[in-house]
């Protein structure tokens, strides 16, 4: 992950907190892309992207990577 889709990533789980924010990464036109999704996972401890967000994602290029937050836990990226 870029190290700018990696900030966006960071900046929209502190919004998203306590809930688990959630994103996808996307190649368009050859650059990778973080876009935000909004999570419709019930309580604070799952995710699940918005299936509209998902398919809008789907039409701005190819989907190589799914993004999301553990709230309250260290802020190291899980590869």
């Amino acid at each position: 992950m870029l190290a700018t889709n990696q900030t966006l990533a960071f900046e929209h789980a502190r919004e998203a907190f306590p809930r688990e924010a959630c994103g996808l990464l996307v190649i368009r036109k050859g650059r990778e892309t973080y876009i935000p999704c909004r999570n419709i996972g019930l309580g604070s401890d799952q995710f699940v992207i918005h299936p509209e967000d998902y398919a809008a994602a789907d039409t701005e290029g190819e989907i190589v990577g799914i993004v999301h937050s553990h709230p309250g836990l260290s802020p190291e990226p899980k590869i």
